[in-house]
């Protein structure tokens, strides 16, 4: 009886650190020089970002040295401050490819891998049409080369999405939207199982979306996918505003219909990256109507009963340092902090930096190392009396 009530208490106390809504934020840093300046600064914009333990890993995107890179960083996070290490270049992307570009929200962790959703690029190309994937090793370095997945299915037509997105539920991927090198834009969506080795089981054909989409945003509560558009043709006017929903089944990974949500996004927006931290998610940054960058945070609260997403607003938190797009985000467990990298403002400056929230949460406390006790010995000078 002790033990039922000890694991019933466990629980309890795991439900409700689970359902605690997390508290404003009061205040962004923003960390300089993060990235290495040789041979020339390798900061990126269109990079991809996920968290695995203590590390951010920012994976391709575009900068100054390479033009679209195959370079992959690991950021180590201090759990206690918040703050980063410098980021150190682990295992790259096949160097003779260059379309690891616009993976924004397309990267994700899960079980001690790495997964990367398709990829496009600016020179070389063409899109990717697989997932890449790379086991996590000691001190957060990457295997000693990425593997690749079976392809997309091509039933009607080829699936090489670039600007879709990836997001992983109850050990199973599923890949989303984009846009493709030839075919237009995806209304696809593809799932399947993670196995114990890290690799994809055969790839299953999902509920399509509402519409033809990229600059795809996505991200999970419990069994549920929670998506917005982005754009729904290849114009920066067809930003849209809309919210969708599908449940899914964690017994075999199917998903249910996309419903669409009575709440909407505050303004048409495209390019935005949104986090989930416990109930509630968050939406930063992106373009609106015509192409401008955003500094907005925007949240709104999840009810995983109903399904559904509650109104969206921007007066909780404070607003993002500057205009950003071509970024993606993370929320790093440990240190309870939000991240913002591969940033780019409203223009073509690349920043070597990364925003980092006020904690969301309390933050851990180190524990203090112990002071030494001097050991006392007998006086020795007793010989003499």
């Amino acid at each position: 009886m002790k033990k039922v009530l000890f694991v019933l208490l466990v629980f309890l106390v795991t439900l409700s650190s689970f359902a605690a809504e997390p508290a404003p934020i009061t205040s962004w840093t923003r960390q300089d020089s993060v990235y290495p300046t040789t041979p020339g600064v390798l900061a990126p914009q269109m990079a991809g970002a996920t968290i695995y333990g203590d590390y951010i890993y920012v994976l391709g995107g575009n900068q100054g040295q390479d033009g679209d890179t195959h370079r992959v960083f690991k950021i180590k996070v201090d759990q206690f401050t918040g703050a980063l290490d410098p980021a150190v270049e682990v295992t790259s992307f096949e160097s003779t490819l260059q379309n690891y570009c616009y993976l924004g929200n397309v990267c994700a962790a899960y079980n001690d891998h790495i997964y990367v959703g398709g990829g496009g690029y600016n020179v070389g190309g063409p899109n990717r049409n697989d997932v890449t994937f790379g086991k996590i090793i000691g001190d957060g370095d990457i295997d000693a080369a990425w593997v690749h997945s079976d392809i997309f299915p091509e039933t009607p037509a080829v699936y090489d999405p670039e600007l879709g997105a990836l997001v992983i539920v109850n050990g199973y991927l599923y890949m989303m939207g984009g846009d493709g090198e030839f075919g237009g834009i995806f209304d696809r969506c593809y799932y399947a199982k993670i196995k114990t080795d890290g690799s994809l089981d055969t790839w299953q054909t999902g509920i399509p979306l509402p519409e033809a989409i990229y600059f795809v945003s996505a991200c999970a509560i419990g069994n549920d996918i929670i998506m917005t558009p982005g754009l729904n043709a290849k114009t920066n006017t067809a930003a849209q505003d809309t919210i969708y929903v599908s449940q899914t089944n964690p017994a075999d990974g199917s998903l249910g219909a996309w419903t669409l949500q009575t709440e909407k996004f505050p303004m048409p927006i495209y390019g935005t990256r949104l986090i989930a931290v416990g109930n509630t998610v968050f939406a930063f940054g992106g373009r609106t109507v015509g192409g401008a960058a955003q500094s907005s945070v925007w949240r709104a609260l999840y009810d995983p009963a109903t399904h559904t997403v509650g109104a969206w607003t921007a007066a909780t938190d404070t607003q993002l340092p500057d205009a950003v797009k071509y970024h993606d985000a993370v929320y790093s467990p440990k240190s309870k902090s939000l991240y913002i990298v591969s940033i780019r403002d409203n223009g073509t400056t690349i920043y070597n930096e990364v925003w980092i929230s006020s904690p969301l949460y309390d933050r851990p406390v180190p524990t203090p190392t112990p002071t030494p006790i001097p050991v006392l010995r007998a006086n020795t000078w007793e010989i003499y009396d």
